[in-house]
């Protein structure tokens, strides 16, 4: 008696389970009597081609400042920015500085980015993203130098968003 029981309410969880996966997606009717699947889930702004398209991107277009020691570095930096419902970037936050003038020139590459807005309930919106970037920094040698070459400091496993020689 016990094991139907059992089996009973196995069976009554899972079907409670799939009806509240099911709650989160609303059917609708749009105006020409097609029915229309929406789903409550944000989407989340992207830059097209996605995140390595990103990476690409601000290595390309990145320029060194003026500001920069002449020494071998690798630095992690991190911005917060805000994407509006056109797809544009705007109100920067510096959260990790890397100093040199480096944060102006990222946020300088943002500003001529285009993304793909976010959506919530089919409606665009305005998302807020944080970018973790690294910058690498190599010293150059001189060509008939006689020295070793310094070794580059170590940087994180992350592909560095530009790498410079000096």
């Amino acid at each position: 008696m016990w094991n139907i029981f059992l089996r009973a309410s196995y069976c009554s969880m899972r079907c409670f389970l799939i009806l509240a996966l099911l709650l989160f997606c609303l059917s609708g009717y749009s105006q020409n009597d097609a029915k229309v699947f929406r789903c409550i889930f944000p989407i989340v702004a992207t830059f097209p081609g996605g995140e390595k398209a990103l990476q690409h991107f601000i290595y390309n277009n990145f320029i060194q400042p003026d500001a920069v020691p002449d020494s071998s570095f690798c630095k992690k930096g991190k911005v917060r920015f805000t994407i509006d419902k056109n797809g544009f970037v705007g109100k920067f936050e510096i959260l990790d500085s890397l100093g040199y003038n480096c944060d102006e020139e990222i946020i300088r590459i943002l500003k001529i980015t285009k993304w793909k807005p976010g959506s919530f309930e089919g409606k665009k919106v305005y998302d807020t993203r944080t970018l973790p970037y690294t910058i690498l920094f190599e010293k150059s040698e001189p060509v008939n130098s006689n020295t070793s070459p310094q070794s580059a400091p170590a940087c994180p496993p992350q592909m560095p968003l530009a790498k410079y020689v000096l």
